[in-house]
């Protein structure tokens, strides 16, 4: 999982994303991207999902909402690992 705390411009965090990315096509490994933001605004998580983060967490972290984080991204992760046994 890879966590990153949003410093930079979003178009900056972005690219990052997007490089990622890239260096994971063909591959069945997919790490797990987290925007960290002290961006609380309505309407910013859409924004950070749609650009591909796979999770959203807000600043100051709060450490149930953390533990529910990983648990749902285990979860999935769980999951995609039983659809390829299948396939």
């Amino acid at each position: 999982m890879l966590i990153i705390s949003i410093v930079n411009t979003l178009q900056d965090l972005m690219k990052i994303n997007r490089d990622k990315r890239a260096a994971e096509m063909g591959s069945e490994k997919k790490t797990p991207v987290v925007a960290l933001t002290a961006n609380a605004i309505l309407g910013a998580r859409e924004m950070y999902l749609s650009e591909g983060f796979d999770e959203f967490l807000t600043k100051p972290i709060q450490a149930r909402a953390l533990e529910d984080m990983i648990r749902n991204i285990m979860i999935k992760g769980s999951k995609a690992c039983q659809h390829h046994k299948l396939v």
